[in-house]
């Protein structure tokens, strides 16, 4: 969630009424988000191995990869 004082204002408005408590998350926690795993594991398994040669290798080992 933004830290804008729009936001600020907005929540403060309704911080009562509709969410009685609210969490700041980092503006970036790649440990937070499972996809980030998911890129660094595939990203790792694309570079191993024999050189991609053209869009079909790369197609191929993507889908053994997942």
């Amino acid at each position: 969630m933004h830290h804008t004082k729009k936001v600020k204002r907005w929540l403060s408005d309704r911080t009562i009424k509709c969410y009685p408590e609210v969490f700041f998350l980092p503006a970036y926690s790649p440990e937070l988000n499972p996809d980030e795993y998911l890129n660094c594991d595939l990203k790792s398994m694309l570079h191993s191995g024999e050189a991609i040669c053209s869009v079909n290798d790369l197609k191929k080992r993507t889908r053994s990869c997942m």
